[in-house]
């Protein structure tokens, strides 16, 4: 799966080229910084309108980074969207989530932010 976003920072926007490799709790990410120019040359390429995420980040107790998406805020299938990112598979399966965070979904089919971009991407509540 082939990405591109733009991260609005205090500092100015970012634009990234991201490839990410198959897999759902564990998989190969690669992410290098492309020109705006590029970025919208890709953009018009795609064909359908981008995702819109409004990201945060916390802290969790025992140290881990929560990243926290509202996808496509706004509109009528707006939803949250939660990860944490760890170091190693045997971390991950080690985790703990707190309670808040409802229902581990990182390998139900169906679940994740490549099924929703291809119109796939079935609900669940915690």
């Amino acid at each position: 799966m082939v990405r591109i976003r733009a991260e609005e920072r205090a500092d100015g926007c970012r634009y990234i080229l991201c490839i990410k490799g198959k897999g759902t709790l564990v998989r190969e990410e690669i992410e290098t910084p492309i020109s705006e120019e590029v970025f919208e040359r890709i953009a018009a390429l795609l064909g359908a309108p981008l995702i819109e995420k409004d990201y945060r980040a916390y802290r969790l107790p025992d140290g881990h980074k929560l990243e926290v998406s509202l996808v496509d805020g706004g509109q009528p299938g707006a939803f949250f969207y939660a990860e944490v990112e760890f170091e190693s598979e045997q971390e991950a399966r080690a985790f703990d989530p707190p309670d808040f965070l409802g229902r581990e979904l990182t390998e139900l089919p169906g679940s994740s932010m490549s099924d929703y971009w291809n119109g796939r991407l079935t609900r669940f509540r915690g």
